[in-house]
């Protein structure tokens, strides 16, 4: 009786295997098919948990694709590697009406290695789809998984893309009372479910009717937005042979020292390379500088990612014969040379990317989260941060893919959560010079001289390494001029910690503005005009968070006029300051010469939705006074 008890209490809330579901398209809340491609009728996770490094997941997924852009949302991915065995791929399509007219045959699943030239990687994906374009349709897809490593559970993230609805959706975690898991939750209204019965215990968490999402505009983080789960166990299992704990920072990075240690030995010959070529060094900075331009000219990112190796480094040996690794690798190798001048050095785990895009790591929530590794050197004077899978990177240099987020030092006592630095207005800066000669023709010749630095600088690290050709095709792509030839382009760069790009050009510029009688019609600012997608909103819904981090611009131009020209009326000078930053320009008469200065200083952050119209109205007059023209007339 009590073995039945137990069964009847899991039962009705596990609805795995339900039969007979209507999945007609005339059944769906009207609600739910405004602003949508697709609707999730069912997405059900039920995830059983076996041990501390085995876990089941099943999974049951329908949708109803409305049109051509819903069709994405009809396709069966499944990530899967050495250590995740995937079974019993099932899938159905029903017509508009909710009937069956195809079943998923296994001819039909492809299995696809993920791996290219750059990555040794045994993972894989399992492809199903239907060729289907009569809409709506419903398809019905459910498959079973096995895990043999349980550093990460399942996430509940139901809305992952906007344009699609969510009918109903769950996950529910079964496990002994005795595993003890944590959890994190955002935006859902669903109160979670704990039950407990003899010696298990049943989480579940759902949504349902949540209508199609649309992102705003500059909007925070999606993630902020939409409902989401994360869950993590306080202990774990890798590869049922490493054993760790999450529940805390320090713990979770005792895990990955225990598992990447004995693996910082470099062959004698490298270390008596590295002794020679610090020799001479003034200060630990410089020894750094010359072991990170070393590791740079001896090595190649390639990402290797086979089993645990996902998690664990190649042995530093191994990447000094071999002359490649993936981050964790190159962070380890760059960690193992330090440590032959007695540098001391932290492997450091990040989540790396677009911040407005990436999973956040939050601070009360340990979790391994991250999807890179850097290094981190602590220094009497300073802390530099090495970014180790760039051959090109400035020694001590971040950039806007690691900079300003939570990264998880991996040091002897443990993990540590720390925060890499972050480029102020003061450090991303584009400073122009520019002369121009215009001729009684419109025909002109302008000599720029532009100073890119910090971010403004890493957005250019493509370029500075282009051929010159590439260059080239790339100015003309850029520049906001209709025709012009670059005449010649040359480029100096300074790596140092807060590294710059000075490039100067010469051009000719076949005609500066429109010609009209005794007129030419040109626009002072020939380089360096700032427009973003403006939309209206009739209630703005969400905060306003700007996709860029602080910079400013300053730009002068001095336009040498023929001596029987003048400039005609007077072009307005303009000054704006907002919540949102500040820009001024003006052109001003000295002589023959006509001097034209803008400066734009953008503040990025997060403001309140309230200040939507403050945000319109600002960059809108910055992008009317960056295209005003002014006129030149001949006496």
């Amino acid at each position: 009786m009590k073995k039945l008890a137990w069964l009847f209490l899991f039962l009705p809330t596990i609805s795995w295997g339900q039969k007979n579901i209507d999945y007609s398209f005339l059944l769906i809340p009207a609600k739910l098919t405004e602003n949508a491609n697709a609707i999730i009728r069912l997405d059900e996770q039920v995830f059983t948990i076996h041990n501390t490094g085995k876990a089941t997941l099943k999974k049951k997924y329908v949708c109803t694709v409305l049109n051509q852009e819903g069709d994405k949302h009809a396709e069966l991915r499944i990530d899967y590697d050495d250590l995740i065995i995937v079974s019993n791929i099932s899938g159905k399509l029903y017509d508009r009406m909710g009937k069956v007219v195809d079943k998923l045959k296994k001819s039909e699943i492809t299995d696809v290695n993920t791996s290219n030239y750059t990555e040794i990687d045994d993972s894989r994906i399992k492809i199903a789809k239907f060729n289907y374009n009569t809409y709506p349709y419903t398809v019905e897809f459910e498959y079973e998984m096995d895990f043999e490593s349980l550093l990460f559970y399942p996430e509940f993230i139901p809305c992952q893309r906007m344009y699609v609805s969510i009918e109903k959706a769950s996950l529910q975690i079964l496990t002994s009372k005795n595993h003890q898991i944590y959890y994190q939750e955002r935006n859902i209204s669903n109160k979670t479910e704990i039950k407990e019965e003899k010696d298990k215990k049943l989480y579940t968490w759902s949504v349902e009717n949540y209508p199609a999402f649309k992102r705003e505009y500059y909007s925070m983080n999606w993630r902020e937005q939409v409902p989401w789960v994360i869950i993590s166990p306080k202990e774990f299992e890798v590869n049922n042979k490493y054993k760790g704990k999450m529940d805390s920072w320090e713990s979770l990075g005792m895990f990955f020292k225990e598992l990447n240690k004995n693996r910082q030995e470099v062959p004698e010959a490298t270390k008596t390379k590295i002794q020679e070529i610090t020799a001479n060094a003034k200060d630990d900075y410089e020894k750094i500088k010359i072991i990170y331009n070393y590791m740079q000219s001896k090595t190649r990112y390639i990402s290797i990612q086979l089993g645990v190796g996902g998690w664990q480094t190649m042995p530093a040996n191994l990447v000094d014969s071999k002359g490649y690794g993936d981050c964790k690798a190159l962070s380890n190798y760059t960690k193992s040379l330090l440590n032959v001048v007695g540098i001391e050095s932290h492997y450091a785990l990040i989540n790396a990317g677009d911040k407005n895009e990436v999973f956040p790591v939050f601070a009360d929530f340990p979790s391994p989260r991250f999807n890179h590794a850097i290094l981190c050197v602590p220094t009497q004077k300073d802390t530099i941060w090495l970014e180790c899978t760039s051959q090109k990177m400035p020694t001590g240099f971040l950039g806007d893919f690691t900079d300003d987020r939570y990264v998880l030092l991996i040091t002897e006592k443990g993990g540590k959560l720390v925060k890499t630095p972050k480029y102020t207005m003061q450090d991303n800066q584009l400073i122009r010079k520019a002369d121009v000669i215009i001729k009684e023709t419109g025909e002109s010749k302008a000599s720029i001289k532009t100073k890119y630095s910090n971010l403004e600088y890493d957005e250019l690290r493509g370029y500075i390494v282009a051929s010159n050709e590439e260059q080239k095709k790339y100015l003309y792509e850029e520049m906001n001029i209709a025709k012009f030839d670059i005449i010649s382009i040359n480029l100096k760069e300074d790596k140092s910690r807060k590294p710059s790009l000075e490039e100067n050009l010469e051009i000719k510029i076949d005609q500066i503005g429109a010609k009209n009688g005794k007129r030419i019609f040109f626009t002072p600012n020939l380089f360096n005009k700032f427009s973003l997608p403006l939309p209206d909103y009739k209630e703005r819904k969400t905060d306003i968070e700007l996709p860029f981090r602080d910079f400013e611009h300053n730009d002068e131009i001095r336009f040498n006029i023929p001596a029987n020209f003048q400039l005609e009326g007077n072009f307005e000078s303009v000054n704006l300051s907002s919540s949102f930053g500040t820009y001024s320009v003006s052109l001003v008469k000295e002589n023959s010469v006509l001097v034209y200065k803008r400066k734009l200083q953008v503040k990025s952050g997060r403001y309140s939705k309230e200040k939507y119209q403050e945000f319109l109205d600002f960059f809108r007059k910055i992008d009317k006074y960056d295209k005003m023209k002014a006129v030149l007339v001949s006496q």
